[in-house]
């Protein structure tokens, strides 16, 4: 670039990176590189680069900037710039160097860090829902997310959205500027933002479909394959999460199923005389009562009119003691023919 801003040279990188042809740069100015909202800026800057000899940067990067393509879109990029001289003439080089691909991946690191630590703090897919659509939607620069849910009958229904402020160009910029997470291509030229982009994975649980995470943006751009890779694993990821959970719920209903078995008496379904014993040593510190009783000549009932009339009777005796007690009283069958009443 000459000393007025001329691009003298571009080689065949540089037109690759931005889709030009030779003629459209050389003999232009240099900011038909830079994004039109900053152009201005950038004039600015460049006078007063080239007004300073002595205070210019030798070999510098400048961090956060962006690189505007042949079809409008732009691209972060380090820009080192080295003053030198051609003969009579002061001449500048600019070294772009894109950011896109190495952005991108630690973009994708970071969203994949922070989608297992959401999981790992939720108890369950509908609470992480919400946290999980920004992080990957914000990730994907996305517009909009939805969680859908599979119900029972099969179809899915919405569980929860996720819905991005819309923000124009310049904002974009701007907030590219303060954030490591650069991304990767943002159309500059409006008359593109009418296509819909849509990006959806499903969440699979033992071979079910489990859940879908689809999220959508005016904006058009392509999916790269490490990124279509990483939502694949992120849908594993929370398939696996979904499925642990299922597992643990099955755990803790079967242990509550069987602590309930261990505690009741099968013949009259109230509490046995473990149960009673650990309720009694639990009693706070306030007043109580224990009241004992016995059914008497149960074993004449059983010999006389078998044993099935003996649990008809046991059986009517606890219900008569549960239907006279309030609601945090407890009842026991605590013996053969004893009962107790806490």
């Amino acid at each position: 670039v000459d000393d007025r801003g001329r691009i003298l040279f571009a080689n065949d990188r540089l037109l690759a990176m931005t889709g030009h042809v030779a003629a459209d740069l050389v003999g232009a100015g240099v900011e038909v590189l830079v994004p039109t909202a900053l152009r201005a800026a950038h004039v600015r800057h460049r006078r007063a680069f080239t007004s300073r000899p002595a205070h210019r940067p030798t070999g510098t990067t400048a961090p956060a900037f962006r690189v505007r393509r042949a079809d409008g879109t732009i691209f972060p990029a380090d820009i080192a710039l080295n003053p030198t001289r051609w003969g009579e003439r002061d001449l500048v080089v600019v070294v772009v160097s894109a950011l896109t691909a190495r952005r991108r991946a630690e973009d994708l690191r970071s969203m994949q860090f922070t989608v297992t630590r959401i999981l790992s703090e939720a108890a369950s897919l509908v609470e992480a829902g919400p946290r999980l659509l920004e992080v990957i939607g914000s990730t994907l620069e996305m517009e909009s997310g939805e969680l859908r849910l599979t119900v029972p009958g099969g179809g899915l229904a919405v569980s929860c959205s996720w819905s991005a402020a819309a923000i124009g160009i310049t904002d974009r910029e701007a907030s590219e500027a303060r954030s490591p997470g650069a991304v990767a291509a943002v159309v500059e030229d409006t008359a593109l933002q009418d296509a819909p982009v849509t990006v959806a994975f499903p969440v699979l649980s033992d071979g079910q479909v489990a859940a879908f995470l689809e999220f959508s943006n005016r904006t058009p751009r392509s999916v790269p394959a490490e990124l279509q890779e990483s939502l694949r694993d992120i849908g594993d990821q929370i398939g696996h999460f979904v499925q642990r959970r299922r597992a643990e719920t099955a755990l803790e209903e079967s242990i509550a199923r069987l602590a309930e078995v261990a505690a009741t008496d099968p013949l009259t379904g109230i509490r046995n005389r473990r149960e009673f014993d650990r309720l009694l040593a639990t009693v706070p510190r306030r007043r109580f009562a224990i009241l004992a009783a016995d059914v008497d000549n149960l074993k004449r009932l059983n010999d006389e009119f078998g044993h099935e009339a003996g649990d008809v009777a046991l059986r009517a005796v606890a219900s008569t003691l549960v239907a006279a007690l309030r609601g945090w009283d407890v009842v026991a069958r605590t013996g053969g023919d004893e009962f107790s009443v806490l």
